[in-house]
């Protein structure tokens, strides 16, 4: 007998509700058969019931596979899904269990397109989510319908590179790496403020499309979208990690979307609180030690529950418990005294960043026409400069806001 777990026997009268029984799981790929009552009462075949794992394996979600139990009659015509496990982020993707979501699955069969946005609608600001379940679902269908009921099936032509240059956020993300890049080596630091603006907009509200902890604990774990599907997240982070390798944290000084909401708070607030040198250093610890203890206790026991922590979905989608909300109001209040509170002592992917910035290749330097002024310590948002430090600056720490370089009398700063 095959394996069959207890949340796939009770899903089973779920997705196929007017089923007379079920099978043992058998066959190759492994499916349960659905039966129901014909006229003198007795049981006869109707349909199958199977997991997307098992009839559609390569496709993958944002984190990795997603099983999808899909029942399906004899017709091609699906009866009901409903999804059992997946390692997207929750926060993200509650509406993988809601009835709405996966009832409108039902008007399909093997035939259909499963077009997002067109067929189906997706999960909001979800889209590589909505890709694969609607992938896994319309590969699982129409292999079965045509191996055990010989349904013909349309089956959707092959993938060609030049459809990536359709994708226009190939052209917007580049856009505004190469906008942020072109201001950052000139030096002018008030161009970064129309950019950051674009980047709350678009990253943010349009796309939620930015670097957190479970994006990198996905890659840290080898589970990674498909290329085609997920285009945007991975130049995204292509584009962030050798930006980062090159110069420094351009993502978090240009880039980032809440990054950029606090850095317009501290710009427009009229407090500002500074911090000792000491109790600044022994502060930014605590990201460090928070990205440590997020990623193992992810790693350990499976929960990505624990990246809950990252306000992003809550200011960006409105979504989380009240806890979240609560602490959100925190971080932003924080950020009117201190400046980037959250990417200077919270942020775990801004103690990712530091590690590789701090080797970064041409960091921001200071030269030998240093007349000792001291001005870039004043002037430095998040207090990192030294000039009676030999390295002029935390290079880890800087978010590359060039304020220090633009403001410099003797242009003493560059890379």
């Amino acid at each position: 007998m095959l394996f069959r777990s207890e949340l796939e026997i009770k899903a089973l009268s779920v997705i196929y509700p007017d089923a007379a029984g079920f099978s043992e799981k058998k066959g190759s790929p492994p499916h349960y058969e659905v039966y129901k009552l014909n006229e003198k009462g007795e049981r006869e075949p109707d349909g199958l019931c199977f997991l997307s794992t098992d009839f559609a394996p390569k496709v993958k979600g944002y984190a990795g596979r997603i099983k999808i139990l899909i029942g399906m009659n004899k017709k091609g015509q699906i009866k009901g899904i409903k999804v059992l496990s997946h390692n997207e982020t929750p926060s993200y993707t509650q509406a993988l269990q809601e009835t709405e979501y996966t009832d409108q699955f039902k008007k399909h069969d093997h035939k259909s397109e499963y077009i997002l946005g067109t067929d189906l609608d997706g999960i909001t600001r979800a889209t590589v989510t909505s890709l694969a379940v609607n992938a896994a679902v319309e590969r699982s269908v129409k292999y079965a319908a045509n191996k055990f009921y010989q349904l013909e099936v349309k089956q959707k032509g092959s993938f060609k590179w030049k459809d990536i240059f359709l994708n226009y956020d190939l052209y917007i993300i580049t856009l505004f790496f190469i906008l942020s890049i072109y201001f950052y080596l000139k030096g002018i630091s008030n161009a970064r403020y129309f950019i950051l603006t674009g980047a709350i907009i678009y990253f943010g509200f349009v796309k939620l499309n930015f670097i957190s902890i479970i994006s990198l604990i996905n890659i840290f774990a080898g589970r990674i979208p498909d290329l085609i599907s997920s285009l945007s997240w991975y130049l995204l982070f292509v584009f962030t990690l050798i930006s980062t390798i090159i110069w420094g944290r351009i993502y978090c000084g240009w880039i980032c979307p809440f990054g950029a909401i606090q850095d317009i708070l501290g710009k427009i607030s009229p407090f500002h609180v500074k911090i000792k040198n000491n109790d600044e250093k022994k502060a930014r610890l605590i990201k460090y030690i928070l990205f440590v203890i997020i990623v193992g206790a992810v790693f350990f026991t499976g929960n990505t529950g624990f990246t809950n922590i990252e306000p992003f979905n809550a200011i960006f989608k409105l979504e989380g418990d009240i806890f979240i909300f609560i602490f959100l109001i925190f971080l932003l209040f924080s950020s009117l005294f201190i400046f980037r509170f959250w990417c200077r002592y919270l942020c775990g992917v801004g103690a990712f960043l530091s590690l590789i910035s701090s080797y970064s290749i041409f960091p921001l330097k200071a030269r030998k026409e240093c007349s000792l002024c001291k001005k870039c310590e004043d002037l430095c948002p998040v207090e990192i400069c030294d000039v009676d430090d030999d390295v002029f600056l935390n290079q880890g720490e800087c978010i590359q806001c060039n304020i220090c370089r633009e403001k410099c009398k003797e242009k003493a700063i560059g890379n």
